[in-house]
């Protein structure tokens, strides 16, 4: 993929950029090296970490951004909201 384009994923139907391939495969490479409760911990922090700078780029609060795996789980979450 050409690196001055942003494609966002929606059912596995585009390419990933470069940089959030390089970000998937060294969060693997990390994960496989220490399968450990430490490093989901660390991951956990991570993902606050994200919320927040997230919620204050987007004026809201950290409580209301949800972080899923993809884009499918967070349609599902808004759909079986309504249900």
């Amino acid at each position: 993929m050409a690196e001055d384009l942003a494609v966002l994923n929606a059912a596995n139907l585009c390419p990933s950029s470069a940089p959030v391939l390089e970000a998937l495969y060294k969060a693997t490479r990390e994960m496989d090296r220490q399968p450990s409760p430490a490093y989901r911990e660390e991951m956990h922090d991570a993902k606050e970490v994200t919320r927040r700078i997230l919620a204050e780029f987007l004026r809201v609060t950290p409580e209301e951004i949800v972080i899923t795996r993809n884009t499918s789980e967070s349609n599902n979450l808004v759909s079986s909201a309504w249900t």
